[in-house]
């Protein structure tokens, strides 16, 4: 228990000098995360092969797990430690306040707390020779209570910071582990609990503020404000367009770690409890157990959200893997199907920023061949950028359709999406470093097309070129009601396709009246619509980024066309006249 004195006594200056400390302790670990990948990981990756290459690059990869993980703790602990030394400070502050009061009225305090007078040797002129109630009494009281007051708080306080401090702590020889992962998450709430309102929760920009404002926000804080926001609240910070891109991506892939290893711990403990699948009706005939089936539906999802947690930790494990630069997590959620924005390369820092939006089943459990494609466009992009620096996004933050038959043929989850592209479009903007914006595609396939069309028809795409691939419809019935100039629209229709045709039964391709007495349903393969035809050398619904050949040297016409848009070489495009 914290005395009267003691907290009258109480220095913050040494927690506050500690803080700093374990401040730079944090950065350390975040900087030595970042060595490991860049300066060994990534070099070994491409002139090392074999098994003890691999054991190696596995024991690198736990390396910076590690630092990561020191990293999001010790910013907890600096966290914590300014926490409490702002906490006990204002309690000090009203304890001064109350001994200066009783000081001035010449009261006696005892180091109990409590409060003696005299009438005789008071300044009140109510005291003495009135003959009515003493109103020192009142006056003693209420400093007293002042007191109690201050005390009683900073004991709490104390009491339940040093719990907090004590939860982070661990023992030598760290191994981390999926319930070190959890136990990061139970930290940080405890910290956040123990710090109640006073870093500001109220403060952080709501989800769907102007990038431009927030970006203008994050700016203004001190550099120690950003530590505590990205320590207490990673899934706001996460999750806001206009934070800088390293910021949220610093964000997002602990809070993936966590809840990867909440569903495979989930997964693992659900294997144990299988029921049996069969129900014996006599000795001949069974039917199905109806409680195996919910026990097998569970385990679909666990094991769904497991290996998509997993496939984007490996996909932001391959930086450096075939000249690819590093992966950013700009956006997370494993609630429903799940969301993911997951970068190529900076979009911060890029001079040619390429957003592909998926279309039609698409959800965290099937993110890997997404993001398959996003890493091709960067590929080829690059090599046909003339040194410029390229970012692809997979951008996976709408809840996209999951049956052809149902909400695909409809236009509300385009609806939905629409306009969180474009606030995503306009943080890229808001973020990126330099005079002028990065050039700017909008890829979509499918469905995904079906969101940029809606995201033009409700509002301002903030893009120099739009491709689609495969799509049914754009909500549009001309491209130049798509928000770009004239002749930045561009599409592409593979043989075998036949989403473009299957479109004039949706409400996504526009009917138009034609002169020999039909309606003719408007996509962007129409001559009506007005895009760029460019030849497309695959087949079927989801080649467009293909390659010719297993190593990943050949691209197809396909993809080689949408990089040349991508980086603006539009006279080098093939077209189909």
């Amino acid at each position: 228990m914290v005395t009267m004195r003691e907290l009258q006594n109480y220095k913050s200056e040494p927690s506050q000098r500690a803080g700093e400390e374990w401040g730079v302790m944090m950065s350390r670990c975040s900087n030595y995360m970042d060595w490991v990948d860049t300066v060994i990981r990534r070099p070994l990756q491409g002139s090392w092969k074999g098994r003890d290459a691999d054991a190696a690059q596995d024991r690198l990869g736990r390396l910076g797990q590690n630092f990561q993980y020191a990293a999001q703790q010790t910013s907890l602990i600096r966290t914590a430690l300014d926490g409490v030394a702002t906490a006990l400070a204002a309690e000090r502050r009203k304890l001064i306040e109350a001994l200066e009061e009783a000081e001035s009225r010449k009261y006696t305090v005892h180091d109990d707390g409590t409060v003696e007078y005299t009438a005789e040797g008071t300044d009140d002129p109510h005291a003495g020779g009135n003959t009515g109630p003493d109103p020192n009494i009142h006056w003693a009281q209420e400093i007293q209570d002042h007191i109690t007051q201050a005390v009683k708080r900073a004991t709490e306080i104390d009491q339940e910071y040093a719990s907090t401090l004590n939860r982070l702590q661990t023992g030598r020889g760290l191994t981390i582990d999926d319930r070190m992962w959890l136990d990061a998450a139970r930290d940080s709430k405890a910290v956040r609990k123990a710090a109640g309102d006073d870093l500001g929760l109220d403060s952080i920009p709501k989800k769907g503020t102007k990038p431009k404002d927030v970006n203008s926000w994050w700016r203004g804080l001190s550099h120690e404000e950003q530590q505590e926001y990205q320590a207490l609240y990673p899934g706001q910070i996460g999750a806001l367009d206009g934070i800088p891109s390293d910021v949220r991506d610093e964000a997002n892939r602990g809070r993936l770690r966590q809840s990867h290893a909440d569903a495979q711990m989930k997964l693992n403990q659900h294997l144990q409890e299988e029921p049996d699948k069969w129900i014996a009706i006599d000795a001949s005939v069974r039917k199905p157990n109806p409680e195996w089936e919910e026990w097998d539906e569970k385990r679909k999802s666990l094991q769904g959200l497991s290996d998509g947690t997993n496939a984007i930790q490996s996909n932001l494990d391959k930086g450096g893997e075939k000249g690819l630069p590093e992966g950013y997590l700009l956006g997370f959620d494993d609630e429903g199907i799940g969301r993911a924005i997951v970068a190529r390369g900076n979009p911060d820092t890029a001079d040619h920023t390429a957003v592909y939006v998926p279309g039609t089943k698409t959800n965290l459990p099937t993110i890997g061949g997404d993001l398959d494609r996003s890493d091709a466009l960067w590929r080829e992009s690059s090599r046909l950028s003339d040194g410029q620096s390229v970012s692809t996004v997979t951008w996976l933050g709408y809840e996209a359709p999951q049956e052809i038959s149902g909400d695909a043929m409809e236009s509300e989850k385009a609806n939905e999406g629409g306009p969180l592209l474009n606030q995503f479009v306009d943080g890229t903007r808001a973020t990126h470093d330099g005079d002028s914006p990065s050039h700017t595609t909008l890829v979509g396939h499918s469905y995904g097309s079906v969101v940029i069309g809606s995201a033009a028809r409700q509002g301002d795409v903030h893009a120099d070129d739009i491709v689609v691939a495969g799509s049914p419809g754009m909500q549009v019935s001309r491209a130049s009601e798509l928000d770009v100039d004239k002749g930045h629209v561009w599409n592409e229709t593979g043989t075998d396709d036949w989403v473009p045709e299957g479109g004039s039964l949706t409400p996504h391709a526009p009917r138009e009246w034609r002169w020999w007495g039909e309606y003719d349903a408007v996509t962007p393969d129409s001559d009506l619509f007005g895009a760029n035809q460019m030849e497309t050398d695959t087949s079927g619904h989801g080649d467009y980024w293909n390659y010719n050949d297993e190593a990943q040297t050949d691209p197809s016409e396909s993809l080689r066309n949408q990089a040349r848009v991508i980086v603006g070489d539009y006279d080098k495009v093939s077209r189909d006249d």
